[in-house]
C-alpha cells in the first residue's frame, strides 16, 4: 500500500483531522523484496563473473553465495546473511553477493545495511538494473520516495523489460502524489503481466486516491479473483466501501479480512470508524481496543477510542488515551488540542491551556488551536486575549475559512461576548472563501443567522450544511449542528462545551 497524502481518497479523518492511511499488514517493500528484477528469488543460474587477478577463492565464494540463496528461498534470512559475507569475503568484487546480501538485510528490516551492499554493487558494476530497483525499494522504506524514483528510473533505462520496476516506480509516484504517471505504470504493469495482484492492488488505490471509487472497487475485485486469500485486498475494498457510505458492504469485507488475518490490526480500526460513524460509541470502543491489542503502538486507534470516550462523556479514559497517543506521537499537535478540550469538558482550564499552547508551539499554522485557547481564555474571563487568539489565527491565515469560521463561533458560544452581526459577518466570509462548501462553515452560518433571529435563513442554511457533509460525516454535521442551533436558541453557551 501506498501512503496517504491529504486528499486522496479518504483525505483527513472526519473524526480528529487527521491524514487518512490506508494502511498494509507489512510494508510493500517486504512484498516485492522478494522479487530480484523479473525473477520472484534469487536464482542459481545469477553466477558470479570471474573474479580478477588476485582473488581469494572465486569457486568458494560461488559455493557461499548459493548457499546464501538457498537459505534467502526458505526465508532464512540471517543465515543467507552470514553466506552472503563469506561469499564476499572470498571474493570481495562478486557484485552479485553484494546485492544478494543487500536483499537478505532488507528482508530483515535493516535497510541501511542494504541500501549500503546496493551502493557497492553498482560500485562495481554501474549497469545493474536489479541492484536500482531493489535500492529504490529501500529508499521507499526509508519513505526517501525521491531517491526510490531516481532509482527506479535508472533501472529502466538500464532494462526497459524490468516489468516491476514499473510497479516499484508507480509505487513511488503514488507516495508522491503523482497520482496520474503512477496509474500509468500500474497499466504497463498489466499489459506486460496480467495476472500481478500486486499491480491491481495498488492500481485500486491510485484510483481511489483520484476518487474513482469504481474503478477502485474493480481492481479489488481482480485482487481477489487472483487471490482470494489477500486479506489486504478485503480490507482495502472495505475503505473504499466506507468512504462510499456503504457501510454494511465495508463490514462485510472487513469482516473477511480479520477472518483471513485475525491479528490484522486497522480492519478493527475501520470497523470501530463504522460504528462511530453511526453514533454506536460503546461498539466503537471495543473495536479500538481490538486494533490496539493486535498493534499497541497504533496511534491513530488510541485516538479515536480517546475521542469516542470523550463522546460518551468518559473524560478519564480520553485524558489516559490522549495521553498514550501524545506518548506515541509527541509531535502530533492536534493530540495535544484534544487532550486540552477533554481537560476544558473537565474545567480544568490551566492544563487545557498548557495543551493548547503545545499544539501552538509544535505547528504554529494550526489554526484550531489558537480558537480552543482563545475559548479556554474566555472561560478565565480574559476576553482579550481569547480576541487575541483569534485575530492571530485570522492574520496568519487570512484566506483560510476555518480561521473565520472559528472566530464567528467565539461570537456565538461566548455568552458575555455574543454578538449576532459579527458571527453572520465572519460566517459569510467563511462561506465564501470555501465556496459555499464546508459543511461546518454552513452550520455556523445557520447559527449565526439564529442569533438574530432570522428563522427562515437559519433553517435554509442547515439544511445546505447537512447536504454538504460527505456521507461519514453526516451524523457528526447533524450533532453539531444541534449543538450550535441550541446555543443560538438559549443564548447561554457553554465554552466548556464540544462546539
Amino acid at each position: 500500500m501506498f501512503p496517504r497524502k491529504p486528499g486522496a481518497a479518504g483525505g483527513q479523518c472526519p473524526f480528529c483531522g487527521q491524514a487518512l492511511e490506508v494502511r498494509s499488514p507489512a510494508p510493500a517493500a517486504d512484498t516485492v523484496f522478494a522479487q530480484f528484477g523479473r525473477n520472484p528469488k534469487p536464482t542459481k543460474t545469477n553466477r558470479p563473473a570471474p573474479a580478477p587477478a588476485g582473488a581469494a577463492d572465486p569457486v568458494k565464494a560461488t559455493a557461499h553465495n548459493s548457499r546464501g540463496m538457498h537459505h534467502a528461498g526458505r526465508g532464512e534470512y540471517r543465515a543467507a546473511i552470514v553466506e552472503f559475507s563469506r561469499a564476499i569475503e572470498a571474493n570481495p568484487q562478486f557484485t552479485k553477493a553484494y546485492n544478494n546480501r543487500g536483499y537478505a538485510h532488507s528482508a530483515c528490516k535493516d535497510y541501511a545495511a542494504a541500501i549500503a551492499d546496493f551502493d557497492r554493487a553498482l560500485q562495481l558494476d554501474p549497469t545493474f538494473a536489479a541492484a536500482y530497483n531493489n535500492r529504490g525499494l529501500a529508499y521507499m522504506a526509508g519513505r526517501l520516495y525521491e531517491r526510490a524514483h531516481a532509482d527506479f528510473e535508472a533501472a529502466l533505462r538500464l532494462d526497459a523489460d524490468m516489468t516491476l520496476a514499473y510497479l516499484n516506480r508507480a509505487f513511488a509516484r503514488a507516495a508522491l502524489g503523482r497520482y496520474p504517471e503512477a496509474l500509468a505504470d500500474c497499466n504497463e504493469t498489466l499489459l506486460r503481466q496480467p495476472h500481478l495482484a500486486n499491480a491491481y492492488h495498488n492500481r485500486g488505490f491510485i484510483h481511489g486516491a483520484l476518487g474513482d471509487y469504481d474503478q477502485a472497487i474493480a481492481d479489488y475485485d481482480a485482487e481477489i479473483r487472483i487471490d482470494p486469500q489477500r486479506a489486504v485486498a478485503f480490507y482495502s475494498r472495505g475503505f473504499i466501501e466506507l468512504m462510499r457510505g456503504n457501510y454494511d458492504h465495508a463490514l462485510r469485507d472487513l469482516a473477511q479480512a480479520i477472518s483471513l488475518r485475525p491479528t490484522f490490526a486497522d480492519p478493527y480500526f475501520l470497523r470501530g470508524d463504522i460504528h462511530r460513524a453511526r453514533n454506536q460509541c460503546g461498539r466503537a470502543i471495543a473495536e479500538y481496543s481490538a486494533a490496539v491489542r493486535q498493534a499497541p503502538s497504533f496511534a491513530l486507534a488510541y485516538y479515536h477510542r480517546a475521542d469516542s470516550h470523550y463522546e460518551q462523556g468518559d473524560y478519564d479514559n480520553a485524558l489516559a488515551d490522549f495521553g498514550k497517543v501524545i506518548e506515541l506521537r509527541p509531535d502530533l499537535a492536534a493530540a495535544y488540542v484534544s487532550r486540552g478540550r477533554t481537560h476544558m469538558a473537565r474545567r480544568a482550564i490551566e492544563p487545557a491551556i498548557a495543551d493548547f499552547t503545545k499544539a501552538i508551539q509544535i505547528d504554529p499554522g494550526y489554526l484550531n488551536a489558537y480558537h480552543q485557547r482563545g475559548l479556554a481564555h474566555a472561560a478565565r474571563s480574559d476576553f482579550d486575549q481569547a480576541v487575541v487568539d483569534h485575530l492571530d489565527a485570522i492574520r496568519m491565515a487570512p484566506k483560510a475559512p476555518e480561521a473565520h469560521d472559528n472566530y464567528a463561533r467565539y461570537w456565538i458560544i461566548c455568552p458575555e461576548q455574543r454578538n449576532g452581526r459579527m458571527a453572520l459577518e465572519l460566517a459569510t466570509r467563511a462561506c465564501e472563501l470555501s465556496q459555499w462548501e464546508d459543511w461546518r462553515c454552513l452550520c455556523t452560518l445557520a447559527a449565526a443567522h439564529a442569533v438574530i433571529g432570522d428563522a427562515a435563513a437559519a433553517a435554509h442554511w442547515a439544511e445546505k450544511a447537512v447536504a454538504a457533509a460527505p456521507e461519514p460525516q453526516k451524523l457528526k454535521c447533524r450533532t453539531e449542528l444541534a449543538e450550535l442551533m441550541d446555543v443560538a436558541a438559549d443564548g447561554r453557551g457553554d465554552l466548556m462545551s464540544r462546539v
